[in-house]
């Protein structure tokens, strides 16, 4: 509201182009914190598979090898 009545009713059209540009930034800047802390704050079940070693890569190739099917 105070952008548009600084713009409009008192004709400060620069004014209030600064003040967006100011706001902009505010949420802009907000927004850039929120994503960067969002590992804080979220958890990823795929991440923790990933991060166990598995027990199978502690064997040999051969270990790891499927029977054919018949």
């Amino acid at each position: 509201m105070y952008m548009y009545e600084n713009a409009f009713k008192y004709f400060k059209m620069g004014y209030s182009a600064a003040n967006a540009w100011f706001m902009f930034l505010i949420v802009l800047t907000l927004t850039f914190l929120v994503f960067k802390s969002s590992e804080a704050w979220v958890f990823y079940e795929g991440e923790m598979k990933k991060s166990k070693p598995r027990k199978e890569a502690k064997r040999g190739a051969a270990a790891r090898r499927e029977e054919p099917s018949i």
